[in-house]
């Protein structure tokens, strides 16, 4: 077949479609073309894209439409570009609607040119039969890739004051609040066993349902696709989480969550190493993020995925290659972090303030890189413990409120109980890295506390009386709140000014 044969042959449908799905970048560049084509083509200029580079029929119209109406001097204005390109009304609206302005537009013009440059490879190579024609095959191809170069600029991308200033963005997504956002990388840092990877799938599971999370909105334009790359959680474990997490949703409700959330299961012996200063992990990244890229990448835990010996170099080392990774998937991709924080009362009481910083473990070059953290600890030393939600670092605006949160034990997902005292939480924190870690001679009884609150007290009466009994500073303070956590017993307004009665249910009942 000759060359010019082979080249319509790559156009046909039955050629093996590239591994990511090119139709989007087509979509998108035609519909900046439509709304803005001298921009787009400064854009894109030096990639030496044809119509023929486009699956699209719409959009390859498009594209030779305005390479006719460039020849013949013809302003090109949106009209002009339909008219010219005769794709009707409904399919101009359609192109439209992709349109999210010039910023990354040449990575779709860069995935298009590469995406045809492929179809034309399995073309050549289709159609060699015999060593020699193999050969003859490989140059043809050799020599197109060295035409076409590597399309990206040879040094940093720069813009004058003037362009940054008047360039058209796509707005920002968030995904919870004004925290966590795609296109940046942000932490979580929690002791281990606190439940991080429980809070991220409730975070990504309340984003695509487009459901509040601890009162922040989510994104709600659209659903996000969300990936969780770990080493931790096996198969049974996110199935019981899953489980939970979908009782009482509809049916398109939970086809929403199948369609846009996937996480890594751990089912073979390999799954579980994901290391990237390994070059074969790296492939393995490489291949999960190309196979289904996402909007947001989840990283769980940080610790397994590090580079080297974990100092400030391989921490930036390794954030790079994240981001070089999960970029050539999804140019804004967001990559959140699960990092462990160091143990410890003294350690947990700064999760904030002025020692935020030191909070996670080996964690000062990770928070610096981080446009916004968040960081979690333990509200207090009980066995199944509320958490403390502190933002700790926010680059796109004010912090949001600290929260102490709890985790529904049915459905496993979190709500906020009330603003965190951050100083008066400190303060318990810090009062008990003092105390002495000696088993009390006297426990905590759960039933003689509520015989004591048969009759309403004051919390300062009711912590004074246990007291009494020789128990110690921090079971009192762990034992009543597990019995408040619990419902079985109540804090309610006195009616005396901001003073608050705690008793059994029953007790406010007579």
């Amino acid at each position: 077949m000759a060359p010019a044969s082979r080249r319509k042959a790559a156009q046909n449908k039955d050629i093996p479609k590239p591994h990511i799905p090119v139709e989007n970048d087509e979509r998108s560049l035609a519909g900046a073309l439509i709304n803005g084509a001298d921009s787009v083509l400064r854009e894109i200029a030096g990639l030496g894209l044809t119509p023929d580079h486009f699956m699209d029929t719409a959009c390859r119209q498009v594209f030779g439409a305005v390479g006719r109406l460039v020849a013949s001097r013809t302003p090109l204005e949106p009209n002009a570009i339909v008219t010219e390109a005769g794709i009707g009304v409904v399919a101009a609206e359609k192109l439209h609607e992709e349109y999210g302005g010039l910023y990354g537009v040449r990575y779709h013009a860069i995935r298009i040119r590469d995406s045809y440059l492929k179809r034309c490879a399995i073309a050549e190579l289709d159609n060699a039969e015999g060593i020699t024609a193999i050969h003859m095959a490989l140059d043809t191809i050799r020599s197109d890739l060295d035409k076409a170069g590597g399309g990206q600029p040879s040094g940093f991308t720069a813009r004058s004051w003037g362009e940054c200033v008047n360039v058209e963005l796509p707005p920002k997504r968030f995904i919870i609040g004004k925290l966590f956002a795609q296109g940046q990388v942000q932490a979580i840092f929690g002791q281990g066993g606190l439940g991080k990877s429980r809070l991220a799938l409730n975070m990504a599971r309340n984003q695509v349902l487009g459901q509040p999370f601890l009162g922040m909105e989510t994104e709600a334009r659209q659903p996000m696709r969300h990936l969780f790359v770990g080493s931790e959680n096996d198969l049974h474990r996110w199935q019981i989480d899953t489980r939970c997490m979908s009782k009482g949703l509809e049916e398109e409700q939970m086809n929403a969550l199948a369609s846009h959330i996937r996480v890594t299961t751990l089912e073979h012996q390999g799954d579980t190493f994901i290391n990237l200063g390994d070059e074969e992990n790296e492939q393995k990244w490489r291949d999960t993020l190309r196979a289904w890229p996402p909007d947001v990448l989840w990283v769980d835990p940080w610790g397994d995925v590090l580079e080297g010996d974990g100092f400030d170099c391989d921490v930036r080392s390794t954030i790079a290659t994240l981001r070089k990774l999960a970029g050539a998937a999804n140019p804004d991709c967001g990559i959140v972090i699960l990092a462990h924080a160091r143990t410890g009362a003294a350690n947990i009481a700064q999760a904030a303030g002025f020692d935020a910083a030191n909070f996670g473990k080996a964690s000062k070059a990770l928070y610096s890189c981080a446009r916004a953290v968040v960081n979690i600890a333990p509200y207090d030393a009980s066995k199944n413990p509320d958490l403390a939600w502190v933002p700790a670092k926010n680059n796109n605006g004010t912090l949001p409120e600290a929260l102490r949160i709890r985790l529904d034990p049915q459905t496993l997902t979190y709500s906020a109980v009330e603003a965190l005292d951050v100083e008066a939480w400190q303060d318990e924190v810090k009062t008990a890295s003092k105390m002495t870690w000696k088993k009390s001679g006297v426990r905590f009884d759960p039933d003689a506390v509520l015989g004591l609150a048969a009759k309403p007290l004051t919390k300062t009466e009711l912590h004074a009386a246990v007291r009494v009994w020789g128990v110690t500073e921090r079971d009192t303070r762990a034992g009543l709140d597990g019995l408040l956590r619990t419902g079985k017993l109540e804090e309610r307004k006195s009616g005396n000014r901001n003073a608050k009665l705690i008793g059994t249910p029953q007790s406010f009942q007579t």
